[in-house]
């Protein structure tokens, strides 16, 4: 993907509203920031649809990446943005951002993502 997407996403209660250039993005921040409560709203929103109360408004679809599939699913999957939150060392999902940055840069670069996060640990 290129270029840059302007995502909204909200309930009656809270709104986010930001602009991302990657297709892979980590939430990262202090703590009692939001970090849990978006990716529960984007969580809500796509196993619940409409009923969640929740609108995601994006010209792409906007998943959150986790779960034992994580690996098969930006395999199969293009033309989408993805949310994870940053995990700790020893989680299951273990990556070293720094070493991730450069594939940013790439048009097709969900191989390449995949060749730099390390195995999974359970």
């Amino acid at each position: 993907m290129k270029g840059k997407y302007k995502i909204v996403i909200n309930n009656k209660r809270l709104q986010y509203e930001f602009e991302i250039k990657r297709n892979l993005t980590v939430i990262q921040g202090d703590s009692a920031t939001g970090k849990t409560t978006l990716i529960n709203m984007l969580r809500q929103a796509e196993n619940l649809g409409d009923s969640s109360g929740i609108n995601v408004v994006c010209d792409v679809p906007c998943r959150v990446l986790e779960g034992t599939n994580w690996k098969l699913i930006l395999e199969n999957s293009s033309g989408t943005i993805f949310f994870t939150i940053e995990k700790t060392k020893n989680s299951y999902l273990r990556y070293n951002k720094t070493r991730l940055n450069e594939t940013y840069l790439h048009e097709k670069n969900k191989n390449m993502i995949l060749s730099r996060i390390e195995e999974i640990q359970f």
